[in-house]
């Protein structure tokens, strides 16, 4: 159950970095 939340949040977090594209956001992909 723990790692479908993961993904939902990993997902989520993806579409978010996407949307606003900065690149702070993508720097932390990065170290993600």
């Amino acid at each position: 159950m723990d790692d479908i939340v993961f993904a939902g949040n990993r997902a989520l977090y993806l579409i978010l970095v996407m949307s606003a594209g900065p690149m702070q956001l993508r720097h932390s992909l990065v170290y993600w």
